[in-house]
């Protein structure tokens, strides 16, 4: 019996070790995929990532020629602030991606682990930058809205400057006994001319502009009571809080909503 025993313990000794290196191999098989996966997300990661500083840079860039533009008394022109807008929105996608990466890795790895708490931060930070570059956009979308105004004042000041060296010049000359001359009297008149034309226009613009926002008041009341019947019609298949988001933010084109039959100019205006 004590034989019998021994040579079955001997028999079952490479069953054993079969049985121990298929478990090991089965252990090193779920490392392989788990060191796959982490690579797959590291590497999607560190490609968002370089879009993403790729993006930064050509916004600094842009904001230190608007920055030489102010010290400079130059004009800062509506376009580069829209390529900052659209910068960012490529950014605002970025981080949506890195947001969703991170949002897939979680699933793969153990819940309340070290990594899980990491990736979990990751999200907050993205969803952070999301909210910034909503804030950043609607901030350049006022400036392009004021840069019209702004250029109508840096002109009236220049003329105001060309006046008044004009008046110097004409009451240094008088007071040599030099009598002011009938084109001196010209220049004084056209730039007088000139100035009042562009208040003018100023004014009009700060006019038309508080009627946007009376209107925009408006039309964010209206789609607060509006019922989804009558957003099927106006609202050209997008959501009460697409719209409401839209007009807060200024950006809302007009061939996003249709405007009922009637709607003025101003009307129209506040959603361009």
């Amino acid at each position: 019996a004590y034989k019998k025993l021994v040579e079955g313990i001997k028999n079952a000794q490479p069953a054993y070790q079969d049985v121990e290196d298929t478990e090991k191999k089965l252990d090193e098989t779920e490392q392989d995929i788990a060191d796959h996966q982490k690579e797959r997300y590291e590497k999607r990661i560190e490609q968002i990532e370089a879009e993403n500083d790729a993006l930064k840079s050509r916004q600094d860039i842009i904001q230190a020629d608007l920055d030489l533009l102010e010290a400079s008394g130059g004009i800062e022109l509506e376009g580069m602030y829209q390529e900052l807008i659209d910068l960012s929105k490529q950014q605002m996608s970025l981080y949506e991606e890195e947001a969703a990466a991170a949002r897939d890795r979680m699933s793969e790895v153990e819940a309340g682990s070290t990594e899980y708490y990491q990736l979990e931060s990751k999200i907050n930070d993205c969803t952070q930058s999301i909210k910034e570059c909503q804030k950043e956009q609607a901030e350049w979308q006022e400036t392009i809205k004021r840069l019209p105004i702004e250029r109508i004042q840096k002109y009236i000041n220049m003329l105001q400057n060309i006046k008044q060296d004009l008046q110097n010049f004409i009451d240094e000359q008088n007071s040599l006994g030099i009598s002011t001359t009938v084109d001196q009297y010209k220049q004084l008149m056209d730039i007088y001319q000139k100035e009042i034309d562009k208040l003018l226009e100023q004014q009009k613009m700060e006019v038309l502009k508080q009627q946007i926002e009376v209107y925009k008041q408006y039309w964010l009341k209206a789609l607060s009571e509006i019922d989804e019947e009558q957003l099927k019609i106006y609202g050209n298949g997008m959501s009460k809080d697409d719209l409401i988001s839209k007009i807060t933010n200024g950006a809302l084109d007009i061939q996003d909503f249709v405007l009922p039959e009637g709607s003025t100019d101003a009307q129209e205006t506040a959603y361009k």
